[in-house]
């Protein structure tokens, strides 16, 4: 399929346009016809039977673009998906508030820098890849659970842990940075997109030392609490893993 949903249905109407020129061109007289005539060529183009075809086949080809498009987005945010997916249970029970995921992906881009093209690509190809072998079986959990995306998400964070070397002023410039409302979000180099400002009155969601425990906590969950084959093959990943480290974190997070 070569066509995008908008390009598609610019093509369809130009068809319906030639369609309609056509028949006004064969009810003319004197190269004039009225707009009764008008008006029945159009009811006729409207709900004649012999387009019936042509209407299904640009449905069909219109609903594939979109749900091209849609496993596009999908696949752009397959990072962001993974990343965030230790936080699902409080954003869902509103523990933590979605008004700070903006942030808390700016925060991303800040601490993996250059880092963060090569892992949303490589997230991307395990997607991809997953995609491919579930088919029409694929859910998110499928790829959450692969290994490779699991060595992208503890590389991440361990990086982030990394960046907590001076805890209490890295916990407050963290915290300072989800009250902030960016004006636009990076999604890349040279892409952002704008971020809507909140309505008058609006009251921004809380953010502070308890939700920055509680965000972390979940957060770094995926590092902490594992068997002891998964700690082999994660903490193996990483190539300057300190455990003390981890765990002095853990110590400070709860504190």
């Amino acid at each position: 399929m070569q066509h995008n949903g908008p390009k598609y249905l610019r093509e369809i109407s130009g068809q319906v346009l030639d369609a309609l020129v056509a028949s006004v061109q064969a009810k003319a007289s004197d190269g004039h016809v009225s707009v009764e005539t008008l008006r029945g060529i159009a009811q006729a183009l409207k709900t004649s039977p012999e387009f019936d075809a042509f209407y299904q086949q640009a449905y069909n080809t219109v609903y594939e673009a979109m749900e091209r498009q849609t496993r596009i987005e999908q696949r752009r945010n397959a990072l962001g998906r993974l990343m965030v997916h230790p936080l699902a249970g409080l954003l869902n029970d509103e523990t933590l508030s979605r008004e700070h995921l903006p942030n808390l992906f700016h925060f991303f881009q800040l601490s993996l820098g250059d880092q963060l093209a090569h892992y949303a690509e490589t997230c991307n190809e395990v997607l991809d890849l997953v995609i491919a072998e579930q088919g029409e079986a694929f859910a998110w959990d499928d790829f959450y659970a692969h290994p490779d995306a699991r060595i992208v998400q503890a590389k991440v964070l361990w990086t982030i842990v990394k960046t907590f070397r001076n805890f209490e002023g890295r916990r407050d410039w963290f915290i300072k940075l989800m009250q902030y409302h960016p004006s636009s979000i990076s999604l890349g180099q040279h892409m952002f997109i704008n971020t809507p400002r909140p309505p008058e009155g609006h009251t921004a969601p809380p953010f502070g030392h308890g939700e920055f425990q509680v965000l972390l906590s979940a957060l770094v969950s995926p590092l902490a609490n594992l068997s002891t084959a998964d700690k082999a093959m994660l903490h193996s990943a990483l190539d300057d893993f300190d455990e003390d480290q981890l765990n002095a974190f853990l110590d400070k997070l709860q504190g």
